[in-house]
């Protein structure tokens, strides 16, 4: 059985429950959304064409890879994976505050807000040829 990525998406829901969660649920969830989302556009870009063996930082990578058009021929195409690297962008500067910095803390509306974007990612990583 392959690991799927998106499966993280479980856990950073189980971590907003019950609403009565704490920051350190609030952080570990928005951290699972992105892994979830990161991980599934990694894998995605890699099926594309991305070359991951070459110098540079993986995330930022992925979600520029996606923000150039993932190699994609038609309009639509690139506009749909433009589209997914913005959000990814978006999601990944949400990790980063959550994971490095104590101040400006995550609030359970911004963990939720992460894993609505994962998902958004997820699902429209899977929309795609």
């Amino acid at each position: 059985m392959t690991f799927e990525w998106r499966m993280l998406l479980f856990v950073a829901v189980r971590l907003l429950d019950p609403p009565t969660a704490e920051e350190r649920g609030w952080r570990s969830a928005i951290n699972r959304a992105y892994y979830a989302a990161y991980g599934e556009a990694r894998e995605f870009s890699i099926g594309r064409g991305l070359n991951m063996q070459s110098g540079g930082q993986s995330h930022d990578r992925v979600w520029q890879f996606l923000r150039r058009g993932a190699d994609y021929p038609q309009a639509w195409e690139r506009a749909a994976a433009k589209a997914i690297g913005d959000l990814g962008i978006e999601l990944r500067a949400m990790r980063v505050q959550a994971d490095y910095f104590r101040t400006n803390s995550p609030s359970e509306t911004d963990a939720q807000r992460a894993v609505a974007l994962a998902n958004l990612v997820v699902k429209r990583i899977l929309g795609l040829p």
